[in-house]
Protein backbone atom coordinates (compact mmCIF):
# COMPACT_ATOMS: atom_id res chain seq x y z
CA UNK A 1 0.00 0.00 0.00
CA UNK A 2 1.55 3.75 -0.90
CA UNK A 3 -0.31 5.88 1.41
CA UNK A 4 -0.95 9.51 1.47
CA UNK A 5 0.50 11.88 3.20
CA UNK A 6 -0.27 11.06 6.28
CA UNK A 7 0.77 8.06 6.48
CA UNK A 8 -2.37 6.66 7.30
CA UNK A 9 -4.84 7.02 4.59
CA UNK A 10 -4.10 4.55 1.45
CA UNK A 11 -3.55 6.33 -1.92
CA UNK A 12 -2.60 3.36 -4.34
CA UNK A 13 -3.12 -0.49 -3.20
CA UNK A 14 -1.02 -3.00 -5.23
CA UNK A 15 -1.94 -6.91 -6.08
CA UNK A 16 0.50 -9.68 -7.10
CA UNK A 17 -0.94 -12.88 -7.70
CA UNK A 18 -0.08 -15.92 -9.61
CA UNK A 19 -0.76 -16.47 -13.51
CA UNK A 20 -2.87 -19.23 -12.91
CA UNK A 21 -4.78 -17.89 -9.82
CA UNK A 22 -8.86 -16.53 -10.57
CA UNK A 23 -10.61 -13.65 -9.81
CA UNK A 24 -7.39 -11.24 -9.38
CA UNK A 25 -9.57 -8.17 -10.54
CA UNK A 26 -12.76 -8.73 -8.42
CA UNK A 27 -10.40 -9.14 -5.18
CA UNK A 28 -8.33 -6.29 -5.85
CA UNK A 29 -11.18 -4.33 -6.20
CA UNK A 30 -12.36 -5.40 -2.74
CA UNK A 31 -9.66 -4.76 -0.99
CA UNK A 32 -10.07 -1.23 -2.59
CA UNK A 33 -13.20 -1.06 -1.01
CA UNK A 34 -12.01 -2.30 2.09
CA UNK A 35 -9.03 0.14 2.54
CA UNK A 36 -10.59 2.80 1.03
CA UNK A 37 -7.97 3.21 -1.85
CA UNK A 38 -8.94 5.75 -4.47
CA UNK A 39 -6.45 3.77 -6.90
CA UNK A 40 -5.66 -0.18 -7.60
CA UNK A 41 -3.24 -2.14 -9.78
CA UNK A 42 -3.12 -5.33 -9.85
CA UNK A 43 -0.46 -7.57 -11.28
CA UNK A 44 -0.45 -11.48 -12.00
CA UNK A 45 2.87 -12.00 -13.76
CA UNK A 46 0.85 -11.20 -17.80
CA UNK A 47 -1.15 -8.16 -17.25
CA UNK A 48 -1.27 -4.89 -15.40
CA UNK A 49 -4.88 -3.86 -14.31
CA UNK A 50 -4.77 -0.12 -13.19
CA UNK A 51 -8.17 0.58 -11.46
CA UNK A 52 -9.69 4.30 -10.20
CA UNK A 53 -12.36 4.45 -7.73
CA UNK A 54 -13.98 7.50 -7.62
CA UNK A 55 -17.04 6.62 -5.65
CA UNK A 56 -17.23 3.59 -3.22
CA UNK A 57 -17.65 0.21 -4.64
CA UNK A 58 -17.46 1.88 -8.88
CA UNK A 59 -14.93 1.98 -10.61
CA UNK A 60 -13.23 2.58 -13.89
CA UNK A 61 -10.32 1.47 -15.74
CA UNK A 62 -6.98 3.91 -15.89
CA UNK A 63 -4.40 3.73 -18.97
CA UNK A 64 -1.89 4.53 -16.92
CA UNK A 65 -1.25 5.85 -13.10
CA UNK A 66 -1.74 9.44 -12.40
CA UNK A 67 0.91 11.90 -11.57
CA UNK A 68 1.27 13.65 -8.35
CA UNK A 69 -0.06 16.64 -10.04
CA UNK A 70 -2.49 14.85 -11.59
CA UNK A 71 -3.81 13.38 -8.92
CA UNK A 72 -5.15 16.53 -7.30
CA UNK A 73 -7.41 17.24 -10.06
CA UNK A 74 -8.35 13.12 -10.89
CA UNK A 75 -11.91 13.85 -10.37
CA UNK A 76 -11.95 16.60 -13.29
CA UNK A 77 -10.08 14.61 -15.39
CA UNK A 78 -12.41 12.91 -17.42
CA UNK A 79 -10.03 11.11 -19.53
CA UNK A 80 -7.66 9.72 -16.94
CA UNK A 81 -10.48 9.03 -13.96
CA UNK A 82 -14.21 8.87 -15.42
CA UNK A 83 -16.40 8.99 -18.14
CA UNK A 84 -18.77 11.87 -16.07
CA UNK A 85 -21.59 11.95 -18.50
CA UNK A 86 -21.70 8.25 -18.78
CA UNK A 87 -21.51 7.89 -14.89
CA UNK A 88 -24.25 10.47 -14.75
CA UNK A 89 -26.50 8.17 -17.23
CA UNK A 90 -25.57 5.14 -14.93
CA UNK A 91 -27.07 6.86 -11.49
CA UNK A 92 -29.61 8.76 -13.74
CA UNK A 93 -31.40 5.64 -15.13
CA UNK A 94 -31.17 3.85 -11.65
CA UNK A 95 -32.88 6.64 -9.63
CA UNK A 96 -35.57 7.03 -12.64
CA UNK A 97 -35.70 3.16 -12.49
CA UNK A 98 -36.23 2.86 -8.76
CA UNK A 99 -39.00 5.67 -8.96
CA UNK A 100 -41.04 3.84 -11.37
CA UNK A 101 -41.23 0.64 -10.11
CA UNK A 102 -41.74 1.91 -6.61
CA UNK A 103 -44.97 3.36 -7.81
CA UNK A 104 -46.68 0.49 -8.01
CA UNK A 105 -46.15 -0.82 -5.03
CA UNK A 106 -47.31 2.46 -2.97
CA UNK A 107 -50.48 1.10 -2.28
CA UNK A 108 -48.93 -1.27 -0.10
CA UNK A 109 -47.87 1.36 2.59
CA UNK A 110 -44.67 -0.53 3.20
CA UNK A 111 -42.77 2.36 1.34
CA UNK A 112 -42.35 6.28 1.65
CA UNK A 113 -45.01 7.61 -0.80
CA UNK A 114 -43.24 9.61 -4.15
CA UNK A 115 -45.33 12.47 -6.11
CA UNK A 116 -42.94 13.35 -8.96
CA UNK A 117 -40.20 12.76 -10.98
CA UNK A 118 -38.26 15.34 -13.19
CA UNK A 119 -34.94 16.50 -13.95
CA UNK A 120 -33.66 19.89 -13.27
CA UNK A 121 -30.97 21.44 -15.98
CA UNK A 122 -28.37 23.33 -14.43
CA UNK A 123 -26.35 24.04 -17.64
CA UNK A 124 -26.18 22.38 -20.80
CA UNK A 125 -23.56 19.57 -19.29
CA UNK A 126 -25.13 19.41 -16.10
CA UNK A 127 -28.48 17.97 -15.11
CA UNK A 128 -29.70 16.75 -11.75
CA UNK A 129 -32.68 14.19 -11.50
CA UNK A 130 -35.04 14.54 -8.81
CA UNK A 131 -38.12 13.33 -7.17
CA UNK A 132 -40.93 14.37 -4.62
CA UNK A 133 -41.98 12.47 -2.11
CA UNK A 134 -44.01 13.39 1.03
CA UNK A 135 -42.05 14.45 4.05
CA UNK A 136 -41.26 12.09 6.81
CA UNK A 137 -41.36 12.62 10.40
CA UNK A 138 -38.21 10.98 11.06
CA UNK A 139 -35.47 8.20 10.10
CA UNK A 140 -35.20 5.38 12.40
CA UNK A 141 -32.09 6.70 13.25
CA UNK A 142 -33.35 9.92 14.15
CA UNK A 143 -36.04 7.82 16.33
CA UNK A 144 -33.33 6.08 18.33
CA UNK A 145 -30.67 8.50 18.63
CA UNK A 146 -32.53 10.69 20.29
CA UNK A 147 -35.04 8.52 22.42
CA UNK A 148 -34.81 5.61 25.32
CA UNK A 149 -35.89 2.81 23.24
CA UNK A 150 -37.35 0.27 26.06
CA UNK A 151 -38.34 -3.68 25.16
CA UNK A 152 -41.82 -2.57 24.03
CA UNK A 153 -40.18 -0.05 21.86
CA UNK A 154 -37.91 -2.43 20.37
CA UNK A 155 -40.83 -4.92 19.64
CA UNK A 156 -42.92 -2.43 18.27
CA UNK A 157 -40.13 -1.31 15.37
CA UNK A 158 -39.43 -5.45 15.34
CA UNK A 159 -42.67 -5.92 14.52
CA UNK A 160 -43.38 -3.22 12.18
CA UNK A 161 -39.96 -3.81 10.18
CA UNK A 162 -40.90 -7.10 8.85
CA UNK A 163 -44.25 -6.38 8.27
CA UNK A 164 -42.67 -3.56 5.47
CA UNK A 165 -39.78 -6.46 4.41
CA UNK A 166 -41.69 -9.08 3.98
CA UNK A 167 -44.12 -6.97 1.82
CA UNK A 168 -41.63 -5.87 -0.57
CA UNK A 169 -40.61 -9.35 -0.78
CA UNK A 170 -43.63 -10.91 -1.79
CA UNK A 171 -43.50 -8.10 -4.17
CA UNK A 172 -40.13 -9.81 -5.47
CA UNK A 173 -38.31 -6.70 -4.41
CA UNK A 174 -35.17 -6.93 -2.72
CA UNK A 175 -33.88 -3.61 -0.70
CA UNK A 176 -29.91 -4.19 -1.00
CA UNK A 177 -29.44 -0.81 0.94
CA UNK A 178 -31.42 -1.12 4.33
CA UNK A 179 -29.67 1.15 7.38
CA UNK A 180 -31.69 3.04 9.60
CA UNK A 181 -31.17 6.51 7.73
CA UNK A 182 -33.25 4.27 4.90
CA UNK A 183 -35.99 3.51 6.83
CA UNK A 184 -38.79 6.60 7.85
CA UNK A 185 -41.33 6.86 10.09
CA UNK A 186 -44.65 8.34 8.11
CA UNK A 187 -48.50 8.14 9.34
CA UNK A 188 -47.63 6.60 12.60
CA UNK A 189 -45.57 3.62 11.43
CA UNK A 190 -42.14 3.26 9.74
CA UNK A 191 -42.29 2.79 5.94
CA UNK A 192 -38.75 2.02 3.77
CA UNK A 193 -36.94 4.59 1.02
CA UNK A 194 -34.25 4.71 -1.31
CA UNK A 195 -34.61 2.11 -3.67
CA UNK A 196 -31.81 3.18 -6.64
CA UNK A 197 -30.00 -0.16 -6.03
CA UNK A 198 -32.81 -2.52 -5.24
CA UNK A 199 -33.43 -5.51 -7.04
CA UNK A 200 -36.63 -5.94 -8.89
CA UNK A 201 -37.77 -8.57 -10.58
CA UNK A 202 -37.11 -8.45 -14.36
CA UNK A 203 -40.19 -10.39 -15.51
CA UNK A 204 -42.42 -7.91 -13.44
CA UNK A 205 -40.49 -4.41 -13.29
CA UNK A 206 -39.11 -1.83 -15.63
CA UNK A 207 -35.53 -2.52 -16.44
CA UNK A 208 -33.45 0.51 -17.59
CA UNK A 209 -30.27 0.02 -15.99
CA UNK A 210 -28.55 -3.34 -15.55
CA UNK A 211 -27.34 -3.30 -12.22
CA UNK A 212 -23.45 -4.77 -11.18
CA UNK A 213 -22.25 -6.32 -8.55
CA UNK A 214 -19.76 -2.96 -7.11
CA UNK A 215 -22.82 -0.98 -6.70
CA UNK A 216 -23.57 -1.38 -2.90
CA UNK A 217 -22.48 2.51 -2.52
CA UNK A 218 -21.53 3.12 1.19
CA UNK A 219 -23.53 0.51 3.03
CA UNK A 220 -20.42 -1.31 4.39
CA UNK A 221 -21.77 -1.84 8.01
CA UNK A 222 -25.55 -3.08 7.38
CA UNK A 223 -25.13 -4.66 3.77
CA UNK A 224 -24.55 -8.64 3.49
CA UNK A 225 -21.25 -9.48 3.08
CA UNK A 226 -22.26 -11.43 -0.16
CA UNK A 227 -22.94 -8.12 -1.69
CA UNK A 228 -19.37 -7.60 -2.89
CA UNK A 229 -18.67 -11.22 -3.91
CA UNK A 230 -21.44 -12.87 -6.18
CA UNK A 231 -23.66 -11.81 -8.83
CA UNK A 232 -26.46 -9.23 -8.86
CA UNK A 233 -28.69 -11.71 -10.12
CA UNK A 234 -27.52 -14.37 -7.64
CA UNK A 235 -28.76 -11.67 -4.78
CA UNK A 236 -31.79 -12.94 -2.68
CA UNK A 237 -33.80 -12.23 0.06
CA UNK A 238 -31.37 -13.59 2.77
CA UNK A 239 -29.27 -10.15 1.92
CA UNK A 240 -32.13 -7.90 3.66
CA UNK A 241 -32.29 -10.43 6.21
CA UNK A 242 -28.86 -9.93 7.18
CA UNK A 243 -29.42 -5.95 7.00
CA UNK A 244 -32.41 -6.65 9.42
CA UNK A 245 -30.09 -8.15 11.72
CA UNK A 246 -27.43 -5.63 11.98
CA UNK A 247 -30.31 -3.19 12.68
CA UNK A 248 -31.90 -5.32 15.35
CA UNK A 249 -28.65 -5.17 17.17
CA UNK A 250 -27.52 -1.67 16.25
CA UNK A 251 -30.95 -0.59 17.83
CA UNK A 252 -30.18 -2.34 20.88
CA UNK A 253 -26.20 -1.74 21.42
CA UNK A 254 -25.84 1.36 18.88
CA UNK A 255 -22.71 -0.70 17.41
CA UNK A 256 -23.08 -3.23 14.37
CA UNK A 257 -21.39 -6.29 14.20
CA UNK A 258 -18.73 -7.73 12.58
CA UNK A 259 -17.76 -11.61 12.42
CA UNK A 260 -19.11 -14.63 14.23
CA UNK A 261 -19.17 -13.45 17.40
CA UNK A 262 -21.49 -14.69 20.04
CA UNK A 263 -24.03 -12.05 20.91
CA UNK A 264 -25.09 -11.66 24.41
CA UNK A 265 -28.55 -8.66 24.95
CA UNK A 266 -29.05 -9.87 28.43
CA UNK A 267 -26.69 -7.14 29.73
CA UNK A 268 -28.69 -4.37 27.98
CA UNK A 269 -32.39 -6.28 29.69
CA UNK A 270 -32.69 -9.61 30.13
CA UNK A 271 -35.73 -9.72 27.54
CA UNK A 272 -33.42 -9.02 24.64
CA UNK A 273 -32.71 -12.82 25.35
CA UNK A 274 -35.46 -14.49 23.06
CA UNK A 275 -33.95 -12.38 20.48
CA UNK A 276 -30.29 -13.39 20.69
CA UNK A 277 -30.40 -16.67 18.45
CA UNK A 278 -32.34 -14.93 16.00
CA UNK A 279 -29.69 -12.10 15.38
CA UNK A 280 -26.87 -14.98 15.34
CA UNK A 281 -28.30 -16.92 12.58
CA UNK A 282 -29.28 -13.44 10.71
CA UNK A 283 -25.94 -12.38 11.05
CA UNK A 284 -24.00 -15.20 9.26
CA UNK A 285 -21.56 -14.67 7.17
CA UNK A 286 -22.53 -17.44 5.14
CA UNK A 287 -25.43 -17.07 3.78
CA UNK A 288 -26.68 -20.84 3.63
CA UNK A 289 -26.80 -20.43 7.35
CA UNK A 290 -29.25 -17.91 7.42
CA UNK A 291 -33.36 -18.01 7.84
CA UNK A 292 -34.46 -17.83 4.13
CA UNK A 293 -37.76 -15.75 4.42
CA UNK A 294 -39.71 -13.29 6.73
CA UNK A 295 -41.97 -16.66 7.39
CA UNK A 296 -39.29 -18.32 8.20
CA UNK A 297 -38.52 -15.84 11.17
CA UNK A 298 -41.92 -16.06 12.31
CA UNK A 299 -41.95 -19.74 12.54
CA UNK A 300 -38.54 -19.58 14.54
CA UNK A 301 -39.54 -17.23 17.19
CA UNK A 302 -42.86 -19.34 17.26
CA UNK A 303 -40.65 -22.82 18.00
CA UNK A 304 -38.61 -20.70 20.61
CA UNK A 305 -41.60 -19.59 22.41
CA UNK A 306 -43.14 -22.65 22.29
CA UNK A 307 -39.96 -24.20 23.80
CA UNK A 308 -39.86 -21.40 26.48
CA UNK A 309 -43.67 -22.36 27.59
CA UNK A 310 -42.76 -26.04 27.66
CA UNK A 311 -40.29 -25.35 29.88
CA UNK A 312 -41.78 -23.54 32.25
CA UNK A 313 -45.03 -26.06 32.12
CA UNK A 314 -42.49 -28.79 33.46
CA UNK A 315 -40.68 -26.31 36.30
CA UNK A 316 -43.89 -25.66 37.52
CA UNK A 317 -45.13 -29.41 37.76
CA UNK A 318 -41.62 -29.84 40.07
CA UNK A 319 -43.10 -26.92 41.63
CA UNK A 320 -45.97 -28.49 42.74
CA UNK A 321 -44.47 -31.73 43.24
CA UNK A 322 -42.20 -29.90 45.95
CA UNK A 323 -45.13 -28.17 47.69
CA UNK A 324 -46.79 -31.32 47.92
CA UNK A 325 -43.81 -33.25 49.34
CA UNK A 326 -43.61 -30.40 51.43
CA UNK A 327 -47.21 -31.05 52.44
CA UNK A 328 -47.08 -35.00 52.76
CA UNK A 329 -43.60 -34.10 55.49
CA UNK A 330 -45.78 -31.60 57.79
CA UNK A 331 -48.45 -33.93 58.46
CA UNK A 332 -46.68 -36.92 58.39
CA UNK A 333 -45.23 -38.21 61.81
CA UNK A 334 -42.72 -40.74 61.30
CA UNK A 335 -40.87 -40.64 57.30
CA UNK A 336 -42.89 -44.92 56.61
CA UNK A 337 -45.50 -45.29 54.47
CA UNK A 338 -47.28 -46.91 58.27
CA UNK A 339 -47.03 -43.13 59.46
CA UNK A 340 -50.45 -41.91 57.23
CA UNK A 341 -52.92 -40.91 59.22
CA UNK A 342 -56.42 -39.92 57.89
CA UNK A 343 -57.83 -36.19 58.73
CA UNK A 344 -61.55 -35.83 58.74
CA UNK A 345 -61.43 -31.81 60.81
CA UNK A 346 -62.58 -29.22 58.67
CA UNK A 347 -59.65 -26.91 59.75
CA UNK A 348 -56.98 -29.27 59.40
CA UNK A 349 -58.03 -29.76 55.45
CA UNK A 350 -58.53 -25.86 54.88
CA UNK A 351 -54.70 -25.50 56.09
CA UNK A 352 -53.58 -28.45 53.94
CA UNK A 353 -55.62 -27.40 51.01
Amino acid sequence: IVYQNDNITPLILCEIKAPHEKNDIQQLKSYLNAEGSPIGVGFNGKNISRFCRPYPKEFDILRDLPYEHEYQTVKNSSNVIENIKEKESRAYLRFKQAYINILSIQHTGAVLPQIHFDILEIDEKTTIPYSIMLKAEKTLKDIVNNNEITFEIFENIFKNLISVINTIHSYKIIHRDLKPENIFYFNKKLVLGDFDIAKFNDSEYIKLHETQRGERLANYQFSAPEQSTIKFDEIDERADLFALGQILYWIITKTTLRGQEKINLKRFDSQYSKYEDLIYNLLQNEREKRLCSINEINIFLDSQNKAKQEMEEISNSFKTLRLFEGIIDKFTHEKSYKSFKKIDDKKTINEIM
